[in-house]
């Protein structure tokens, strides 16, 4: 099950077990037995993406983030099209993060309660800035 919110500017994606999805332009693949949230923000031609799984594969790559979950990655992209499963032309990793995540115990729906998140990008390339801040508080998931 797909869900993301209704305000455009901050879509998410909830993707449930067994979820097709792609990634950095591959073939759809199903993934199995891991939740996954991806948060988006859009500016201009760029989405700041933050995805998270569940069970955590790894650490919380330095976000305070809800229990069972962990960071998976937070690239930047281009096109905005990408955002929501367009083709990607341009990623380029954060090489940090920092801030806090958090929805109620029972899950990130019906609204994830806070978002406040900073994503660093060193020596990024001319598309990218250095640092893209993520910040919204109770955020819908239809």
């Amino acid at each position: 099950m797909i869900r993301r919110l209704v305000d455009q500017r901050w879509p998410i994606r909830v993707l449930r077990p067994g979820t097709a999805v792609r990634e950095r332009g591959a073939p759809r693949a199903t993934i199995r037995g891991i939740d996954r949230v991806r948060i988006v923000k859009r500016v201009a031609a760029t989405c700041f993406l933050v995805d998270l799984e569940s069970p955590p594969s790894g650490g919380n790559g330095g976000l305070t983030l809800p229990a069972n979950w962990g960071f998976a990655s937070a690239p930047a992209v281009q096109p905005a099209d990408a955002c929501l499963g367009g083709t990607i032309a341009r990623w380029y990793d954060a090489t940090s993060q920092s801030g806090t995540i958090r929805w109620p115990a029972r899950g990130p729906q019906p609204t994830i309660d806070e978002i406040s998140a900073t994503l660093v990008f060193a020596s990024p390339p001319a598309w990218c800035p250095a640092s893209e801040t993520l910040s919204a508080t109770n955020v819908p998931v239809q």
